[in-house]
């Protein structure tokens, strides 16, 4: 892919590097009380908002928890807006959503067409106070849906939250909210965990099927019809440190957040200004033993992460690569049950419905054979 076919850039500013929670996953280790400044987000965005080969920009506001800032937030918002209108751009700002005052509130409202912000809720009360610093009730829900209904919540399974995944996903679902999930990494997970793992997704998957009106959560949303794909420029999908870059509280750049001093501390100073050639030097973006992995093509390894917790960009954590496997067999199912019950059996395939059932195949076909494949399914 040339760089004139991606059309978006992302710059995320960390423009705080506290939060006003401690949630059990964080993965930001070297939290700090630094803020950045205006001066800093104007010389940053000045700087990349005249990169010509881009034709729109995503500007992420990152923490710590952005709001703690929000004077900050307002400032960008005005220049941006003043200096920088004839620019296709949007503001995204994850947040935990405890800090929303009224006044916040109705400043967001007025600009929802250019900024958006993504709430990260673990599932049910309990499963999120349990993570996130009790802080559930803080929290109001009702905003996030009314104005925001198109953004998926980030919705986090720890170690202590896996048993209630599927109650926490369809309790978010049923509330009216579109659900991004993941495993976190980092942590050490129960020897046993796969086991509830499968019966948690096998919930899931039955309430999809008995639920068609719901949008289906990331997890058994999947792209399996690139199942087996060899193009090796889908090793590091996420454009880091090319298509995405950091700029921490005092405006030095990084490849992404996971690359900065709030998540490495000391160990960043080998990445401070460095771009994706850089990375590249470090090593491969895949294992050894991911090289011949049928799911290499559509597995959101992340290297970031890979390098916070293993010092390598390509050795992931175990656990979740196991995690992983089990959810593209149960994306794999779910699509089948769900293709063979919406469809007539005279109809006739298109390319897309023919690549997705292909991929159901290999799918099956490597659980069924594959030691550790065979292993989950009969779990």
């Amino acid at each position: 892919m040339t760089d004139l076919q991606v059309v978006e850039k992302t710059i995320m500013l960390i423009i705080v590097e506290c939060c006003n929670l401690n949630c059990s996953y964080c993965y930001e280790f070297h939290k700090s009380d630094s803020k950045m400044d205006f001066y800093t987000a104007k010389r940053v965005l000045d700087h990349e908002l005249t990169d010509t080969k881009y034709e729109r920009f995503m500007i992420q506001l990152f923490g710590g928890e952005p709001f703690i800032n929000f004077e900050l937030i307002q400032q960008i918002d005005a220049y941006l807006l003043e200096y920088y209108s004839d620019i296709k751009y949007h503001i995204f700002i994850p947040t935990n959503g405890t800090l929303f005052t009224p006044a916040i509130k109705d400043w967001l409202v007025e600009r929802k067409q250019r900024i958006t912000v993504g709430l990260s809720l673990d599932g049910t009360k309990s499963m999120h106070d349990t993570n996130r610093s009790k802080s559930f009730d803080s929290i109001d829900l009702q905003f996030f849906l009314v104005h925001y209904p198109q953004q998926a919540c980030k919705m986090t399974i720890s170690n202590e939250t896996i048993p209630y995944m599927a109650e926490g996903i369809i309790y978010l679902t049923e509330l009216g909210f579109k659900v991004l999930a993941s495993f976190a990494e980092g942590i050490v997970y129960n020897p046993a965990t796969a086991q509830v793992v499968v019966k948690q997704f096998q919930k899931l998957v039955d309430f999809y099927l008995k639920h068609p009106q719901y949008t289906v959560c990331n997890l058994l949303d999947e792209n399996i019809h690139l199942i087996g794909h060899n193009d090796e420029s889908m090793e590091k999908w996420c454009g880091c440190g090319k298509h995405l870059i950091a700029y921490d509280s005092v405006g030095d750049k990084y490849p992404c957040q996971l690359f900065s001093p709030i998540s490495l501390g000391d160990r960043a100073c080998q990445f401070k200004n460095k771009d994706e050639e850089f990375i590249a030097k470090l090593g491969d973006f895949r294992d050894a033993v991911c090289k011949d992995c049928l799911f290499k093509a559509i597995c959101p390894s992340c290297c970031g992460m890979n390098w916070l917790t293993k010092n390598n960009l390509a050795v992931r954590d175990e656990t979740v690569c196991l995690f992983t496997k089990i959810r593209f067999y149960f994306t794999a199912y779910y699509l089948y049950k769900k293709f063979f019950s919406e469809r007539k059996t005279n109809e006739k395939l298109n390319q897309h419905e023919y690549a997705v059932l292909i991929g159901i195949q290999k799918v099956i076909a490597y659980f069924e054979n594959d030691p550790v494949g065979s292993q989950i399914i009969h779990i």
